[in-house]
């Protein structure tokens, strides 16, 4: 037996802790005392901040700004006075916004959220532009999404190519799936099984001819062979002209 201040403390298999005048029991716990309040800690760890009571059995306990912070499962993280709480999410933190990513990727641009799980994020310009099985190309602050096609950007114009070929020449479109485009002074010349020749900005096409091109003139040959000479046009699918 034990005395504290007139106050008598009985010990069989009990630790008994005093403090103040005041009566503290502990088998198979473990006390903390902390300014004259009783803290009781069985399989408890117990942390105490500016007079703040804070159990922590499993959970772990952060401590920020006189607030309880609890993260069992979970990671808290502080930021400004503000709890975040991320079990199995990763918590980003940006100009005291909060970002939660579980499975996702969180992308931070000008406090803007952007989330990405399968995803890629890109940022341009503080618009979000999101790519899964897209890539995204981004101009002048304009999405371009491109899942199995190709984007092509030109002077902030949109250009799609699943399966064709996109050629720009002074802010035209031009696309060319099984042809072959071909460009000519600001002109569109399309020539899918054709050829296509140019001769001062006169469009020459020949599938199966050949185009022989003589002073501005058109000469179309098929099965024909066309020779020049003197400015005049001589033709010999069965004869030879000298």
């Amino acid at each position: 037996m034990s005395s504290y201040l007139c106050t008598i403390f009985h010990v069989q298999s009990v630790i008994v802790h005093s403090c103040q005048g005041t009566i503290f029991i502990a088998p198979s716990v473990i006390l903390h005392s902390y300014q004259g309040t009783i803290f009781l800690a069985p399989s408890v760890i117990l942390h105490s901040f500016q007079g703040t009571i804070f159990l922590a059995s499993s959970v772990i306990v952060h401590l920020y700004q006189c607030t309880n912070f609890l993260a069992q499962s979970v990671i808290v993280h502080l930021f400004q006075g503000t709890i975040f709480l991320s079990p199995t999410v990763v918590v980003h933190l940006y100009q005291g916004t909060i970002f939660l990513a579980p499975s996702v990727i969180v992308h931070l641009y000008h406090c803007t959220i952007f989330l990405a799980s399968s995803v890629t994020v890109h940022t341009y310009q503080a618009i979000h532009f999101l790519s899964p099985s897209v890539i995204v190309h981004s101009c002048q602050g304009t999405i371009f999404l491109a899942p199995p096609v190709i984007v092509h950007l030109f002077q902030g114009t949109i250009f799609w190519a699943p399966s064709v070929i996109v050629r720009l020449y002074q802010g035209t479109i031009f696309l060319a799936p099984s042809v072959i485009v071909r460009l000519y002074q600001g002109t569109i010349f399309l020539a899918p099984p054709v050829i296509v020749h140019l001769f001062q900005g006169t469009i020459f096409l020949a599938p199966s001819v050949i185009v022989h091109l003589f002073q501005g003139t058109n000469f179309l040959a098929s099965s024909v062979i066309v020779r020049l000479y003197q400015d005049t046009i001589f033709l010999y699918p069965s004869f030879i002209v000298q």
